[in-house]
């Protein structure tokens, strides 16, 4: 018993088996395990004590896709949401413009400068956003009016639009929402890796370094170094590293098709479903996923970056309740079909499908209808991703 006890004391003390040391660790074969972190330098690399045993290991930064771990979530302080383009949001409050960023005050990193070019729009706090292409900034108000123009200035008070009547103040108190005009986003074979740092309020802020220090995340945040509590920290990830999910990149074409009519409540969705939750599939939540209903077309551009692509579908059990819904699942390169797999059913989560991406320059994913015309025709794809390294 004194033996039992001893063991007992010992394991409670440890750091490797403290549940705030714990990580799940993806590497560039989509390969996942529970770790501790011993170091991490974005620019070298980490090291890690598996939690399964075995001696410790270093990963280098080319082979390191993200870190996360579930955090005790807590309430936004921020009144407002900066909604990013590919669905992350940043809670907070404006703050004011620089050049052509608008500074976001956040609670775990202070100011921060956020280019409009990453920019999807701005809305109450955890209020549903619906970002879509748009060739003008669409001012929602309070009473459901709208007002189209250019965002001109922004401050803790107001933002200023310039529409055909001149540039008009429009106070936050008076306002829904307010959604940018689309922009290409940068790509191409010379973009540097940078990091997506998760945190305890929901938001996600980039950097383009990262390292942890005595307890704290340190990393360059809208061009100036930043200090985080690690505690508040549920997730870092790299962005144009190994793998790319393609539920971060924009697309260049999101077409929505109902079998009848023209309703676009069902344009697909990144990284939630169509009510805004998680999408998840039986017990397991997958945070890189995109929500897809029939008939629906998602196209991005590819650039010789990548060389496989890989992904997982599965109809979403909370829109069939597992009696309807049948479609037909199509992946292309440049318009030619390089997966098809018709009778798509609720209750089956389908093997992953990897396909070599050559020098293709466009990838499709297609959702069309089947056997239920559009009933309960909603789709998840699973993790999408761009792989530099075609796993075995």
């Amino acid at each position: 018993m004194k033996r039992l006890i001893t063991i007992l004391f010992v394991a409670i003390l440890s750091p490797v088996a403290a549940a705030e040391d714990a990580w799940t660790l993806t590497t560039a074969d989509l390969k996942s395990e529970s770790v501790a972190v011993k170091a991490f330098d974005g620019d070298k690399g980490l090291t890690v004590t598996p939690l399964a045993g075995g001696a410790d290991r270093t990963v280098a930064v080319d082979r390191f896709v993200d870190l996360a771990r579930p955090v005790a979530a807590i309430k936004p302080v921020g009144a407002y949401d900066l909604h990013l383009v590919g669905g992350d949001h940043i809670n907070g409050d404006p703050a004011g413009m620089k050049g052509e960023s608008i500074v976001w005050k956040t609670a775990a990193a202070g100011d921060v400068a956020v280019p409009l070019t990453r920019i999807a729009g701005i809305g109450k706090a955890g209020a549903r956003f619906l970002a879509e292409r748009r060739r003008d900034d669409l001012v929602v108000f309070t009473n459901g009016d709208t007002a189209r123009g250019t965002l001109m200035d922004l401050t803790p008070e107001q933002i200023v639009v310039k529409t055909d009547a001149g540039n008009t103040p429009v106070p936050f108190a008076s306002l829904s929402r307010v959604a940018l005009a689309s922009t290409v986003q940068p790509s191409g074979k010379n973009l540097k890796p940078t990091f997506r740092i998760q945190v305890d309020d929901g938001s996600v802020l980039s950097a383009t370094t990262a390292k942890i220090a005595d307890g704290k995340l340190e990393a360059t945040i809208g061009g100036a170094a930043r200090s985080i509590d690690l505690a508040r920290v549920a997730g870092i990830e790299q962005v144009n590293g190994p793998v790319a999910f393609l539920s971060t990149r924009q697309p260049s074409a999101n077409v929505y098709t109902p079998f009848l009519g023209s309703d676009q409540r069902f344009v697909a969705r990144m990284n939630s479903d169509f009510e805004g939750g998680p999408i998840r599939f039986r017990d397991r939540v997958y945070p890189r996923a995109i929500a897809a209903h029939s008939y629906s077309k998602i196209t991005w551009p590819l650039d010789g970056s990548y060389s496989a692509f890989r992904t997982r579908y599965a109809l979403d059990p909370k829109a069939s309740g597992g009696n309807g819904g049948d479609v037909t699942v199509r992946i292309k390169l440049d318009d030619k079909v390089v997966h098809e797999k018709t009778g798509v059913r609720p209750g089956q989560l389908f093997d992953p499908v990897i396909v070599d991406l050559g020098s293709a320059k466009e990838l499709t994913l297609e959702v069309d209808y089947g056997a239920m015309i559009d009933s309960n025709d909603r789709l998840n794809w699973l993790e999408p991703a761009l792989l530099k390294f075609k796993p075995e």
